[in-house]
């Protein structure tokens, strides 16, 4: 009664904006304080404030009915999802919030021999949203991909993949690990293994998290999440068998679903979680340290503070090195410029050139013209990173427009350790497309007695063992040669990565880790790249305890 006196002197318009601030549940909760109050939460003013500003582009690519009121249609898109982009995808709303939901049908993803009968059909299920679904006949090799640009989520919201599909007389997949992957914005997101396998008969493997089914009848697993800012981002989702090599069959494939991981739970919460005092607390401590190192522009708050630095490297000092924040962690992440290595004989035109590019973050970047000893080494003190964080450091460059040379079928090796102390080394390759070749040399399957044989004639090896123990003393059992050849990848900004190694930032002492890239003992010449720098970033376990 007291919240209608308050009122009663206000217009039904007035009203109808004060509830369009809040959320669509406070709007149907205080539709029952009063006849004016309920009036006001149905009215097309507030509705529209809670569907998605793109709804009118939505809907015109999808066959729906006329509604009588922005209520009606905000209801019908919250408990049904409509299918557009030519059955390919579907968006629903997140009743609660109005947050917009997606589904990549299975026609829209990226499948490794997806058109392939011998391997892949397409067929209809009727418990799908979608007119097509991928059934899998029989293959060695699963990889199945998704992209994702994030300006048509809805912003300010942490979304979690769903890789959704359903068994039906699986061979091949119990007890096996499968990789998940969500990659943003060419980040190396959150990995982890997963048994798609649901029956509880068998062996269980310690830690793998299995599907649940959901109320459309279909199995679903979480790939992993992401925090969108708002900004254009890409996210980059996988679902990987490759290093096991045994024949899989069984499985249907509807789609990847990208919906809100956490609701609003009231407005009152939402006003909490805008706060300067809570996103100060997400920040690094010395972050206004590092914001006077770099001429940097005013925020109108912390979180967008926050969102600014995980999305812009912030370039520090005198513009040679640059900090960013990880997007799902807030983890500090530094890259070092080439002008901050030690590169032998850098300085020298005869095998080193300095040279600027458009898509480098550094004003320069060093070109590798010809040498036959290549040696580059870089340090960074533990006291500048996010302490109990498991960090990675990568090799950042590109081939020249000429081309690479000298470094097809000659490994390099990579080491990460304590300055002065025992490093843990590996080798790699530099030359992406000799991965590439070597990743896709592929036998196709023969019917017969043999057809269980392998058929890959280059199988990737186990991943190389990480150097965990940077605080002790004694490291000699890492420092043995990982025989794991690992290849560059491409990157979200368009350059290329290669591990070096990793160590664990305990955050008690402030040590140096010495992280070093050498290939001086075939003495062939090798050209041909651009260095761009050294990036040291919290792998995919943010902390260890």
């Amino acid at each position: 009664m007291g919240t209608e006196m308050e009122f009663q002197g206000l217009p039904e318009g007035c009203i109808a904006v004060i509830l369009s601030r809040t959320t669509p549940v406070d709007a149907c909760r205080l539709s029952v304080v009063s006849k004016l109050f309920h009036s006001a939460a149905d009215s097309d003013a507030v509705w529209e404030c809670f569907l998605p500003s793109d709804y009118h582009s939505i809907i015109s690519e999808c066959s729906l009915p006329n509604y009588p009121s922005k209520k009606a249609l905000y209801l019908a898109l919250a408990d049904h999802p409509v299918i557009f982009d030519e059955g390919k995808k579907s968006l629903q709303l997140e009743k609660k919030s109005g947050k917009k939901c997606y589904m990549i049908a299975a026609r829209a993803l990226s499948i490794v021999w997806g058109d392939t009968e011998q391997y892949w059909n397409w067929t209809t299920d009727p418990d799908s949203r979608f007119p097509e679904v991928a059934e899998l006949i029989d293959v060695c090799w699963l990889d199945i991909r998704g992209v994702f640009s994030t300006l048509t989520l809805s912003p300010d919201t942490l979304y979690a993949a769903y890789f959704v599909f359903k068994m039906i007389n699986p061979i091949g997949f119990k007890n096996r690990r499968v990789e998940v992957s969500v990659d943003f914005n060419g980040d190396d997101g959150s990995i982890k293994h997963v048994c798609l396998d649901g029956s509880s008969s068998g062996r269980r493997v310690a830690g793998l998290q299995r599907p649940s089914l959901r109320s459309d009848g279909w199995l679903e697993i979480e790939m992993g999440e992401f925090f969108n800012g708002g900004l254009e981002d890409k996210v980059q989702m996988s679902v990987k068998e490759v290093k096991a090599g045994n024949w899989k069959s069984g499985l249907f494939v509807e789609g990847i679903e990208v919906r809100p991981k956490l609701s609003l739970v009231s407005s009152t919460f939402q006003s909490a979680a805008e706060s300067d005092a809570v996103w100060h607390k997400f920040l690094p401590s010395d972050f206004h340290t590092l914001l006077s190192q770099s001429p940097s522009s005013s925020f109108p708050s912390k979180k967008h503070l926050y969102i600014h630095l995980c999305h812009n490297p912030l370039l520090i000092d005198h513009g040679k090195k640059s900090f960013q924040l990880d997007k799902v962690y807030g983890k500090k992440c530094y890259m070092l410029s080439a002008r901050t290595l030690f590169i032998v004989w850098g300085d020298t035109p005869r095998y080193w050139g300095w040279t600027s590019l458009p898509d480098a973050r550094f004003s320069e970047v060093a070109e590798l013209v010809s040498v036959c000893w290549l040696e580059i080494r870089g340090w960074i003190n533990t006291g500048m990173l996010s302490p109990k964080t498991l960090y990675g450091a990568y090799l950042v460059f590109k081939p020249s427009p000429a081309g690479i040379f000298g470094f097809d079928y000659q490994s390099v090796e990579v080491s990460v350790g304590i300055a002065g102390g025992e490093a843990s080394k590996r080798t790699v390759f530099l030359d992406a497309e000799r991965g590439r070749r070597l990743r896709y040399q592929i036998v196709p399957r023969r019917a017969g007695i043999f057809n269980r044989a392998r058929f890959l004639t280059s199988v990737e090896t186990p991943p190389a063992q990480h150097n965990s123990n940077i605080n002790n003393n004694n490291n000699s059992s890492n420092n043995n040669n990982s025989v794991d050849l690992q290849y560059p990848k491409e990157r979200g900004d368009g350059w290329m990565e290669v591990e070096l190694g990793d160590f664990f930032n305990d955050g008690e002492d402030d040590k140096e880790v010495e992280m070093g890239v050498c290939e001086i003992k075939s003495g062939d010449w090798k050209g041909g790249l651009f260095l761009q720098g050294i990036e040291i970033r919290p792998k995919t376990v943010p902390s260890i305890s």
